[in-house]
Protein backbone atom coordinates (compact mmCIF):
# COMPACT_ATOMS: atom_id res chain seq x y z
CA UNK A 1 0.00 0.00 0.00
CA UNK A 2 1.34 3.41 -0.98
CA UNK A 3 0.92 6.34 1.42
CA UNK A 4 1.49 9.53 -0.58
CA UNK A 5 0.82 11.87 2.37
CA UNK A 6 3.41 14.62 2.24
CA UNK A 7 4.71 13.44 -1.13
CA UNK A 8 4.76 15.39 -4.41
CA UNK A 9 2.56 13.86 -7.12
CA UNK A 10 2.84 15.06 -10.72
CA UNK A 11 -0.40 15.23 -12.71
CA UNK A 12 -1.65 16.73 -15.95
CA UNK A 13 -3.19 20.10 -15.10
CA UNK A 14 -6.98 20.11 -15.41
CA UNK A 15 -7.22 16.36 -16.00
CA UNK A 16 -9.56 13.89 -14.32
CA UNK A 17 -6.39 12.41 -12.84
CA UNK A 18 -5.66 15.68 -11.08
CA UNK A 19 -9.17 15.72 -9.60
CA UNK A 20 -8.78 12.08 -8.50
CA UNK A 21 -5.42 12.70 -6.79
CA UNK A 22 -6.70 15.80 -4.99
CA UNK A 23 -9.81 13.95 -3.79
CA UNK A 24 -8.10 10.66 -2.88
CA UNK A 25 -4.88 11.96 -1.29
CA UNK A 26 -5.63 15.40 0.19
CA UNK A 27 -2.41 15.33 2.23
CA UNK A 28 -0.24 15.01 -0.89
CA UNK A 29 1.20 17.99 -2.76
CA UNK A 30 -0.20 18.08 -6.29
CA UNK A 31 2.17 19.44 -8.95
CA UNK A 32 0.49 20.28 -12.27
CA UNK A 33 2.14 19.87 -15.68
CA UNK A 34 1.17 20.73 -19.24
CA UNK A 35 2.17 17.34 -20.68
CA UNK A 36 3.27 13.83 -19.77
CA UNK A 37 6.88 14.34 -20.85
CA UNK A 38 7.30 17.04 -18.20
CA UNK A 39 5.87 14.74 -15.52
CA UNK A 40 8.28 11.99 -16.56
CA UNK A 41 11.27 14.38 -16.64
CA UNK A 42 10.60 15.64 -13.13
CA UNK A 43 10.02 12.09 -11.87
CA UNK A 44 13.35 11.00 -13.32
CA UNK A 45 15.09 14.07 -11.85
CA UNK A 46 13.60 13.46 -8.40
CA UNK A 47 11.60 16.69 -8.30
CA UNK A 48 8.39 14.71 -7.71
CA UNK A 49 7.85 11.45 -5.83
CA UNK A 50 5.10 9.99 -8.01
CA UNK A 51 3.64 10.58 -11.46
CA UNK A 52 -0.08 10.01 -12.01
CA UNK A 53 -1.36 9.38 -15.52
CA UNK A 54 -3.30 6.93 -17.61
CA UNK A 55 -1.75 3.52 -18.11
CA UNK A 56 -0.53 3.84 -21.72
CA UNK A 57 1.82 6.85 -21.27
CA UNK A 58 3.20 5.30 -18.09
CA UNK A 59 3.82 1.96 -19.82
CA UNK A 60 5.66 3.77 -22.62
CA UNK A 61 7.82 5.65 -20.10
CA UNK A 62 8.61 2.51 -18.10
CA UNK A 63 9.73 0.70 -21.27
CA UNK A 64 12.16 3.51 -22.10
CA UNK A 65 15.71 3.74 -20.76
CA UNK A 66 14.67 6.62 -18.49
CA UNK A 67 11.85 4.54 -16.99
CA UNK A 68 13.94 1.54 -15.96
CA UNK A 69 13.69 0.88 -12.24
CA UNK A 70 10.19 2.35 -11.79
CA UNK A 71 7.11 0.28 -10.94
CA UNK A 72 3.34 0.61 -11.00
CA UNK A 73 1.72 1.25 -7.62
Amino acid sequence: QVDPAGKRIGVLTGSSGEAFVRRTWPDATVVGYADTDLVNSDLEAGRIDYGFNTQLPIEMFMKSDAGKGYNFV
